[in-house]
């Protein structure tokens, strides 16, 4: 290994270092979550609602302080007036429905399962994902680039490799990813019907949702094998039969 190569790679350590801490410490500033949340909404949720919501995260043994609001008309134009988000690991988001459209036990899982991703940070780890697939990426091809400048003599066809290389791994890392979203996703699940007892009552969510249409189920739960690849959710189906099985 060359001296280049070993700098290389120090460089990208302190590269990956330097944003997991950087990032670390700005999902902890509440100037800089805000001025992002705020475009999901600013307004509280009623004090019932509250309530209820923090006496699930008690149960969940969370202890990182929350914030809940209302979605405001922008986000329930996109997420639905049903939904619920859980966002940058200190927010959740509430969309005027909820709390009607869905029995008290299913609401307690649904809540339970935006809760453990704020639990274990699943918002800032996709974005660590994300930077670190980047990185990782370039350092790949850079590396195998000083492998094929030895073998190529043309400039231009070791341009169109690199350019090559560098979408065949940043692909594979990309579904990597999603794969890695995917399991967070089955983990919020398993945590929150275990937790909370309400294994059922995400079944029975879920069994619901295989009829309903909206973009986003189609967009997070599409149901070709090659959409679900590509797809940040497991389908409702998957989520179904995991369940089922715990």
């Amino acid at each position: 290994m060359t001296t280049k190569n070993i700098m290389l790679g120090l460089l990208s350590c302190c590269l990956m270092a330097g944003f997991y801490f950087g990032l670390n410490k700005l999902m902890q500033n509440k100037k800089f979550t805000s001025y992002f949340a705020d475009s999901y909404g600013t307004q509280p949720v009623e004090k019932k609602y509250q309530e209820l919501i923090y006496a699930i995260k008690d149960e969940l043994g969370i202890t990182k302080p929350i914030e809940i609001r209302n979605m405001n008309a922008t986000a329930i134009a996109t997420l639905g007036r049903w939904n619920l988000l859980a966002y940058l690991d200190s927010y959740i988001f509430i969309g005027p429905d909820f709390f009607t459209e869905f029995t008290p036990k299913e609401q307690r899982f649904l809540i339970g399962h935006e809760l453990i991703h704020i639990k274990y940070s699943h918002v800032f780890k996709r974005f660590v994902s994300l930077a670190f697939s980047f990185l990782i990426a370039v350092l790949l091809t850079i590396l195998i680039g000083f492998y094929l400048r030895k073998v190529i003599q043309k400039r231009f066809l070791r341009l169109i490799s690199y350019v090559m290389v560098y979408f065949l791994i940043s692909n594979i890392n990309g579904f990597l990813v999603l794969a890695y979203y995917r399991n967070q996703e089955y983990q919020a699940d398993r945590d929150s019907s275990c937790a909370l007892q309400s294994k059922q009552a995400g079944i029975d969510w879920f069994k619901r949702q295989l009829n309903y249409v909206s973009p986003i189920q189609v967009q997070e739960h599409p149901k070709t094998i090659w959409g679900q690849l590509r797809s940040t959710h497991p389908s409702h189906q998957d989520r179904i039969v995991y369940l089922e099985t715990l």
